[in-house]
């Protein structure tokens, strides 16, 4: 399963969030080290450039411009008066990202490049790059949004902050630790129809 995990610095930054392929939700939040290519100002991860440059494949996530997929749905869901994303709908986008997909695969993709998982529901592939050259000609498409890379990374804020805000290292300091205490949380859920969470229809 490809998943990339929220890496959070002292300055709070995130890179990328994804979920299953399966589902049809997904969360990316831009950072910093983006570098400029030749066609493609600022799409690609430092990282990624500094690699392939040194002649290393890179597996990468590239994400796709769906603003006109959304438009349609939009447009889809005004005429059938829905609220949220219903099957038609999501039909509708799957079949708008494979053809938004197939055309940069058919423009850009030259032999240099494998796809090694497309989600269907997701405005995103996942590939293989081999060369420089590959790279800028994939970037340049102005179909593509960013290029990011592949992997899973893990919180590196010490301590973390919510246990500082509730003075948890303070009451440790004291012996108290919490150990042999059990404790029950009642949840009921997120409310994923309000309009901060946009479109999702995850429950």
């Amino acid at each position: 399963m490809l998943k990339r995990i929220n890496k959070w610095s002292g300055g709070g930054m995130t890179k990328l969030f994804v979920i299953p392929p399966e589902m049809a939700c997904v969360v990316l939040i831009a950072a910093g080290g983006y570098a400029r290519t030749e066609g493609g100002a600022e799409k690609v991860a430092t990282s990624i450039l500094q690699n392939i440059t040194a002649g290393k494949s890179q597996d990468v996530i590239v994400l796709f411009d769906d603003s006109s997929v959304q438009y349609e749905a939009a447009k889809l869901r005004g005429e059938i008066g829905a609220v949220h994303d219903t099957p038609a709908v999501l039909e509708l986008k799957r079949v708008g990202y494979s053809k938004l997909k197939q055309v940069v695969i058919g423009a850009a993709i030259t032999g240099e490049e494998e796809i090694l998982g497309d989600y269907s529901h997701l405005q995103m592939i996942f590939m293989r790059i081999d060369t420089r050259d590959a790279l800028d000609r994939l970037v340049a498409r102005p179909e593509i949004l960013k290029v990011f890379e592949n992997g899973e990374n893990y919180p590196v804020v010490t301590p973390p902050p919510d246990i500082v805000f509730i003075n948890q290292p303070n009451v440790t300091a004291f012996g108290i630790t919490g150990g042999g205490t059990t404790v029950a949380v009642l949840d009921t859920g997120v409310n994923y129809t309000l309009s901060a969470f946009g479109t999702c229809t995850c429950a």
